[in-house]
C-alpha cells in the first residue's frame, strides 16, 4: 500500500480491464465482489475529501474574517490604552464648584458654605437658650451668695448664665443663682 493517490486513468484503466475472463468460474465472482467494494469504497472517499475540502475552506474564510475583527480590537485597545494613559497624567483642577449650592470649593474638601448652612441649620434647631440677668457684684441672695460666686456646687439655687462663646468656637454656660431675691450687701 502506498501513499501517493491513484492517477483518474490508472483508475479508469482498472475499472475497463476485464481481467475476469482469463480468471476461473471459481476465483472471478470473488475478486469481482472484492474488486466492486473497492471501488466503491473510493468513490465514498473521493466524496468525503471533497466535503472536507469544502468546509476547510469554509474555515478559512471564518478564520480570516476573525482575525480581521481581531486585528481591528486591537487597534480599539490601544488607542483607548492611549486615552487613559493621557488622562492618568492630567491633574485634577484645585477649584471645583459645588453640586449642591454653587460655591467653589478646594478638591477633596468639603464644600464651606454647605458646611456653614448645615452648622447654622444645626444651630436654629436647637433649643432656645433663656439667659438670665447677673445679679449686681455686690448682690446677696437669700442663701447667702454673692453675685460674682460663679461655682457653687454644694447648693440648688445656682442656674446656668447664658451662654457665651469661646474663641474656639465653641459655647459654655456660667452658673449663677437661681434665686429672684437678693439684697444689697453692706
Amino acid at each position: 500500500m502506498t501513499d501517493t493517490p491513484m492517477a483518474p486513468d490508472r483508475e479508469q484503466e482498472i475499472r475497463t480491464l476485464d481481467l475476469l475472463e482469463l480468471m476461473s468460474d471459481r476465483v472471478a465472482p470473488v475478486i469481482s465482489g472484492h474488486l466492486a467494494a473497492l471501488l466503491g469504497e473510493i468513490d465514498r472517499l473521493r466524496k468525503a475529501l471533497s466535503e472536507a475540502a469544502d468546509q476547510v475552506a469554509e474555515l478559512d474564510d471564518v478564520n480570516a474574517q476573525l482575525h480581521h475583527q481581531i486585528a481591528a480590537q486591537r487597534s480599539t485597545a490601544k488607542q483607548l490604552l492611549a486615552r487613559v494613559a493621557e488622562l492618568e497624567t492630567l491633574k485634577p483642577a484645585r477649584f471645583q464648584d459645588c453640586q449642591v449650592c454653587g460655591a467653589g470649593y478646594e478638591y477633596a474638601k468639603p464644600c464651606a458654605a454647605c458646611e456653614f448652612n448645615k452648622q447654622m441649620a444645626a444651630a436654629q434647631s436647637e433649643p432656645a437658650y433663656r439667659s438670665q440677668p447677673l445679679p449686681p457684684r455686690d448682690a446677696l441672695c437669700i442663701c447667702g451668695h454673692t453675685g460674682l460666686d460663679h461655682h457653687h456646687s454644694e447648693t440648688s439655687c445656682w442656674a446656668t448664665l447664658p451662654r457665651t462663646q469661646q474663641r474656639n468656637g465653641t459655647w459654655s454656660a456660667v452658673p449663677t443663682c437661681d434665686c429672684s431675691e437678693f439684697e444689697a450687701t453692706p
